[in-house]
């Protein structure tokens, strides 16, 4: 395992993300319905919020296979979380596995923790079935499920999207700036 330290970008953006989680974790979900819904629930807990950018972070400072496999991991295994939930699947410490996924991430952005492609994506993965299965315990009860699913699965896979951008870019930013 690798370390280094993180650029400044990358560490304000972290530490302005987590400021407020510890006040703020799911306010009310009366979002609307089905694909909006579920598009909206990321963005209504801080602790989701951070966690889905920082995959696209740490995805983007792993580089590699990681830039795929960190995301789609995630995206993926938040829908088994999801489907344990609708399954009436009971998932015990979900909300502080959530809180850990935070810590960790933080940590391995900040630190430039660099484990392996298959460490990652598994770290990452196992956090997102409660994720997943916070997301579907939150769902509104006259939903469609699917559509509620397709909603916060094309929220994360933005989130994800924007971390990356954000780290690409502040990485390109310290390469030009070092030259």
């Amino acid at each position: 395992m690798k370390l280094r330290s993180s650029s400044l970008p990358t560490r304000l953006l972290c530490l302005g993300l987590m400021w407020p989680m510890l006040a703020t974790a799911h306010p009310g979900h009366d979002l609307g319905y089905g694909i909006a819904a579920g598009f909206a629930h990321p963005f209504t807990g801080l602790d989701h919020l951070f966690v889905m950018t920082a995959v696209g972070i740490w995805s983007a400072q792993l580089g590699g296979r990681a830039r795929l496999l960190l995301p789609m991991g995630f995206l993926c295994c938040m829908l088994i979380g999801a489907g344990l939930a609708i399954a009436n699947v009971r998932l015990p410490l979900s909300e502080t596995m959530i809180a850990i996924s935070v810590a960790v991430l933080l940590a391995a952005i900040v630190l430039h923790v660099r484990p392996s492609t298959l460490a990652a994506t598994s770290l990452v993965s196992a956090f997102a079935v409660f994720h997943g299965y916070a997301h579907a315990v939150d769902m509104p009860s006259d939903v469609l499920a699917v559509r509620y699913m397709m909603g916060f699965t094309l929220a994360t896979a933005a989130l994800q999207a924007l971390g990356f951008a954000l780290e690409t870019f502040a990485m390109r930013l310290e390469a030009t700036r070092a030259r």
